[in-house]
């Protein structure tokens, strides 16, 4: 309500369990980074004269850190406790 942010993680908290669901932790980090990225990507938006982040050279970049950001994650998630 107070402009534009990430969610924070107690929203992310009550959305889980309002939704009856229980998230696992490296979950809750990804749905708060993909938060982040969309924030991050409305305010490159708004830049006047500037380029829609899905059109600037660094698009690609980005992609390639988050997938490999969510591999590093799945990793962690299938490594034995």
């Amino acid at each position: 309500m107070g402009g534009l942010a990430p969610h924070s993680w107690a929203e992310i908290e009550a959305y889980s369990r309002g939704a009856g669901l229980d998230l696992e932790p490296w979950e809750a980090r990804q749905l708060r980074a993909m938060s982040a990225a969309y924030v991050a990507g409305r305010i490159e938006g708004r830049k006047k004269n500037g380029v829609a982040p899905t059109f600037s050279g660094g698009e690609a970049a980005r992609k390639r850190e988050l997938a490999q950001a969510i591999r590093a994650q799945m990793r962690l998630a299938q490594a034995p406790a």
